[in-house]
């Protein structure tokens, strides 16, 4: 599941798991993942990317940290 959330990317990965549940309910979910080559999702018109200093991809299932981005 792909996650816009109000948080840096510049931490520790061993932390990214606990930050990311941190703010995962302030997170808005974009799109599912069905796929992790070539991933693209349409970002829904009533969503701004400068509104948010980060992306990150997330898996439920496994409840792992994938990646991150910043958007700028």
């Amino acid at each position: 599941t792909r996650y816009i959330g109000d948080w840096s990317s510049d931490v520790c990965s061993s932390d990214l798991k606990q930050l990311f549940l941190d703010v995962k309910n302030q997170a808005l979910q974009i799109a599912p993942v069905k796929v992790l080559k070539n991933f693209l999702a349409d970002m829904p018109n009533s969503v701004s990317v400068d509104d948010y200093d980060a992306m990150i991809i997330w898996c439920e299932q496994f409840s792992a940290f994938i990646t991150s981005a910043r958007s700028s």
